[in-house]
C-alpha cells in the first residue's frame, strides 16, 4: 500500500504521436503485421488538474503513479514505469498503430482507457478519471460488495474490474473479501478474475455479473453473490472452440464457439512475442447456440501456423493453433522475346492467388563472376524497382539491365517465398540481343573549341571502365545507330575521344558528330548525336598581305595565305563589311580570288574576303582596306539630257540612284574642269533625280556624285547646245 492516501480525482489527456522510428524499431520489416505506409509510433501522456493527498488530506505532489500499457493480447509496455509527477510521461516503447490499454496504478486501485495510436499527426486524445478509496462517495458512486468462495469464505486478493465503453477500473478484495471501486455515474459490467492458486495454471474461470446501474452518491451491487473461485467444468475451459482446417491459400479463419458475444482474436508467436494479425467477434442467432466466426487476414499464412484466441465476455480466453499447408509454386523462365531492353516475364502457377500479396517474397539476380544481388520490388508498375508482381506473373524490369550494363547471355534468378514451396534450383534465363536504342549520354553538348573552326564536348561523365569515341557524319545522313548492347566496331573516321578535347574536321556539310559511350567489350552503353551550328562554331580568319597599289589606276594587288581546303572569293564593298555566319552561302557575285591583281571602282574601298568548301558554304572570313591605296580613276556619272517642257529649260534624268549618303549636285558655268575623285567643287547646287533646270546655250554643264563631305565620287560634263534647250 502507497504511504499516501489516493488521489480525490485527477485527468490525464493522452495525445497520440506519430513517429517514424528507422532502423530504431525493434521490429524487422516482416514481422509487422500493419500496412506498408503505417509507421511505428509512441505516445504521450499529459496529466491535468491532478491533485494527490496524504493522509492528512495535505497535497503532497503527484508522484507515486505507476503506468504501463497493454496491447490487446496482454503484452505489458513500460512496466513499472513510475510517474514523476512532472505532467507529462512519454511512452518509451515502439507500437505498431493499433488499440491499446493504458493502465494507472496507485496501491491496489488501478484503471484503464483504452488507446488507439495512429499513423499521421492527427492526435486522439480521453479524460481518465481516477477515486481513491478514501473518497467521499456522496459525489460519486460506487461498486461495493464482498467476492466469496464457493463455500460461502470470504476471498481475499481476489481482482475486481468494473468495465464501462470507455474505461476500466480495477481493485483488490481485502481481508475480508470486501471492495469498493468508486466510479463515475453509468452501467458497468464487473469481472470477477478466478483465483488461482498457481499462476500458471487456468484451473478457476473468470465470472461476469452484467449491466450494474451506478448512481451518485449511492453504492450498487448485484444481486447474486460474488464468487471467486468456480473452477472449469470437464472441457468446459475450451469454451468449444473448433477451428476449421485451413488451406494454403485462405484469407478468412471460419469456427465455433460456446461462447457468445466473444471476441476473436488471431495472432502469431513470434521471438519479440505475439504479433497480432486481426480480430473479430462471434455471431449467434440465439442466445443458446453455438457462435459461428469469420476473421478476415490481411493475407495468406501459407506455412505458417497461427493462434486462434477466443475472449468471453468474462475475459475468459482460450486459444487454438491452425496450420496453413506449404503452397507448391513453379517458376518459368520467359522463353518469348526475351530480349534486352524488354521486360522479362517469368511465370508461376500460383493456385493460392497469393504470391503477389505476399511480404515474404525475395528474387536475387546474378551473373556469372558476380555477387549475387536482392532485387527490389514494387507493386507500382510505374515505380523505379527491379520488379513487380501480379497474378502468375514475376516482372523483372528491363532497367534492371540498362542501368546494370548487363547484356545476353545467360543469367540466374533465385527466388524463395517464406511459406511456398518454390524451385530448388535457381532459373536461368537466356537473354538475346538488344533491341532498344540506347538512352543519350546526359549532359553531353557542344561548346566552341579555343581554336577557330573547332568544337569540343562538355557536360557529360561516363561510367566508370568505359571509354567514348566520336565520329563526324553529314547531318542528313541515313546511318542507323547501334542499339543498346551492340558491338560498335572500328571502322574509318571513328576516332577514340577524351571529353573536353578539341574536335576539328567540322563543315557545314559534315557537321554532326556522333559520340559512343563504350564498355571495354566495344559494347555500346550510350550514345549522343550532336550537330555544330553558328553558335558553337567559329569562322577561320583569311589573312592576307598588305594591300599596295596595282599598275594601273583602279587595280589592288595582295596576297592570302592558301587554305588547306576549298577556296578564297571576293566582294568590293563601299563600306566595311559585316561577319557573315558560318556555313552560309557566300553571294553569287563573289568572284574567286587566285592571286590576281583585281580591279576596282571607286568609291569601293574594301574586299571581303571568304574562305569556302566546295558548296560555297563561309567557313572562313577576312576584309583587306584598299581604300587609301588604289590610284582611282573618277567614274562618270550615268545620265540622261533633253529638252525641257519650258521655254529655256532642258531637263536631266540620272539614270542610277546615289550610293547611300551621297547627293548629286550641278554646275554651269562657260567651262567645267575636270574633276578628281575627292576634290571639292565650289558652287555646287543641288539637283533631284530628276530635274528641269534654267540653261545657256553653248555653256557647259557639270554633273557630280557628291558624298558627305562634298568629296566628288562621280563626275561627268556637256556642252549645252541648241538642240537640248527647250526654244
Amino acid at each position: 500500500m502507497s504511504k499516501f492516501k489516493f488521489l480525490a480525482s485527477f485527468f490525464i489527456i493522452i495525445i497520440v504521436l506519430a513517429n517514424t522510428m528507422g532502423s530504431h524499431s525493434p521490429f524487422k520489416e516482416e514481422k509487422v503485421e500493419a500496412a506498408a505506409k503505417q509507421t511505428i509510433s509512441q505516445f504521450r501522456i499529459t496529466v491535468l488538474d491532478g491533485d494527490w493527498l496524504d493522509s492528512s488530506k495535505k497535497p503532497a505532489g503527484m508522484s507515486g503513479l505507476t503506468v504501463k500499457t497493454l496491447d490487446q493480447g496482454g503484452n505489458v509496455y513500460d512496466a513499472g514505469v513510475v510517474y514523476e509527477g512532472n505532467g507529462v510521461y512519454t511512452s518509451s516503447s515502439n507500437l505498431v498503430p493499433g488499440t491499446y490499454k493504458v493502465q494507472f496504478t496507485g496501491g491496489k486501485n488501478t484503471v484503464a482507457a483504452p488507446v488507439t495510436v495512429k499513423t499521421g499527426n492527427a492526435p486522439t486524445s480521453l479524460t481518465v478519471k481516477f477515486y481513491s478509496d478514501s473518497f467521499d462517495a456522496t459525489k460519486t458512486g460506487a461498486i461495493k460488495d464482498i467476492v466469496r468462495s464457493q463455500y460461502g469464505d470470504p476471498l481475499p486478493e481476489v481482482t475486481v474490474r468494473a468495465i464501462s465503453p470507455k474505461l476500466t477500473y480495477e481493485t483488490i478484495t481485502d481481508a475480508k473479501g470486501q471492495f469498493t471501486l468508486l466510479v463515475p455515474p453509468g452501467a458497468y459490467d464487473l469481472i470477477i478474475v478466478g483465483k488461482e492458486q498457481n499462476a500458471n495454471q487456468d484451473r478457476k474461470k473468470n465470472t461476469v455479473y452484467k449491466k450494474i446501474s451506478v448512481v451518485k452518491g449511492q453504492a450498487s451491487s448485484p444481486i447474486e453473490e460474488l464468487v471467486g473461485d468456480l473452477a472449469w467444468t470437464s472441457g468446459d475451459n475450451t469454451q468449444g472452440l473448433e477451428v476449421e482446417e485451413p488451406i494454403a491459400g485462405d484469407t478468412v479463419i471460419k469456427g465455433v464457439t460456446l461462447s457468445q458475444n466473444a471476441v476473436i482474436n488471431v495472432y502469431e508467436e513470434r521471438p519479440e512475442g505475439k504479433v497480432y494479425i486481426a480480430s473479430g467477434k462471434t455471431t449467434a442467432s440465439k442466445q443458446s447456440s453455438a457462435a459461428s466466426f469469420n476473421v478476415k487476414l490481411p493475407r495468406s499464412f501459407p506455412g505458417s501456423t497461427l493462434v486462434v484466441e477466443v475472449v468471453d465476455e468474462a475475459q475468459n480466453a482460450y486459444s487454438t493453433e491452425v496450420s496453413f499447408d506449404m503452397a507448391v509454386i513453379n517458376f518459368a523462365a520467359d522463353d518469348t522475346d526475351n530480349t534486352i531492353g524488354k521486360a522479362l516475364d517469368l511465370t508461376f502457377d500460383d493456385k493460392t492467388n497469393t504470391v503477389a500479396s505476399t511480404p515474404y517474397l525475395k528474387v536475387w539476380f546474378n551473373k556469372e563472376g558476380e555477387s549475387e544481388r536482392l532485387l527490389v520490388k514494387t507493386t507500382d508498375p510505374k515505380a523505379p524497382a527491379d520488379y513487380t508482381v501480379a497474378k502468375g506473373k514475376l516482372t523483372i524490369s528491363p532497367q534492371l539491365f540498362m542501368k546494370s550494363g548487363y547484356y545476353e547471355g545467360s543469367y540466374e534468378f533465385k527466388i524463395e517465398v517464406k511459406g511456398y514451396d518454390v524451385n530448388p534450383e535457381p532459373l536461368t534465363q537466356e537473354i538475346k540481343s538488344s533491341v532498344l536504342a540506347a538512352s543519350s549520354i546526359a549532359g553531353a553538348k557542344l561548346e566552341k573549341g579555343n581554336t577557330a573552326g573547332e568544337v569540343k564536348i562538355t557536360g557529360a561523365s561516363l561510367q566508370a571502365g568505359n571509354h567514348s569515341e566520336y565520329e563526324i557524319v553529314e547531318a542528313n545522313s541515313a546511318e542507323v545507330l547501334p542499339k543498346y548492347g551492340e558491338v560498335v566496331p572500328v571502322k574509318s573516321g571513328l576516332q577514340s575521344y577524351n571529353l573536353g578535347a578539341e574536335i576539328s574536321g567540322i563543315t557545314p556539310i559534315k557537321n554532326t558528330i556522333v559520340i559512343y559511350e563504350l564498355n571495354s567489350d566495344r559494347r555500346l552503353v550510350k550514345v549522343s548525336v550532336l550537330k555544330a551550328t553558328s553558335s558553337v562554331i567559329s569562322l577561320t580568319g583569311v589573312s592576307s598581305s598588305k594591300p599596295v597599289a596595282g599598275s594601273a589606276q583602279d587595280t589592288v594587288n595582295f596576297t592570302v595565305t592558301p587554305p588547306a581546303s576549298g577556296k578564297i572569293k571576293y566582294l568590293e564593298s563601299y563600306k566595311k563589311p559585316s561577319t557573315p555566319i558560318w556555313g552560309s552561302n557566300v553571294s553569287a557575285n563573289a568572284k574567286e580570288f587566285t592571286g590576281q591583281e583585281i580591279t576596282v571602282v571607286y568609291p569601293q574601298k574594301f574586299l571581303a574576303l571568304y574562305q569556302v568548301d566546295e558548296q560555297d558554304h563561309i567557313v572562313g572570313f577576312g576584309v583587306v582596306d584598299i581604300g587609301s591605296v588604289v590610284d582611282y580613276s573618277t567614274p562618270e556619272v550615268p545620265y540622261g539630257i533633253e529638252q525641257g517642257s519650258k521655254v529655256g529649260k532642258t531637263k536631266v534624268t540620272f539614270k542610277e540612284k546615289p550610293i547611300s549618303g551621297n547627293t548629286f549636285k550641278y554646275k554651269i558655268a562657260t567651262t567645267i574642269p575636270n574633276s578628281e575623285v575627292k576634290q571639292s567643287v565650289p558652287g555646287l547646287k543641288s539637283i533631284s533625280s530628276v530635274s528641269e533646270i534654267a540653261a545657256t546655250e553653248n555653256y557647259w554643264l557639270g554633273l557630280y556624285e557628291v558624298d558627305s563631305q562634298g568629296k566628288v565620287v562621280k563626275f561627268s560634263r556637256v556642252q549645252l547646245t541648241s538642240d537640248l534647250i527647250k526654244k
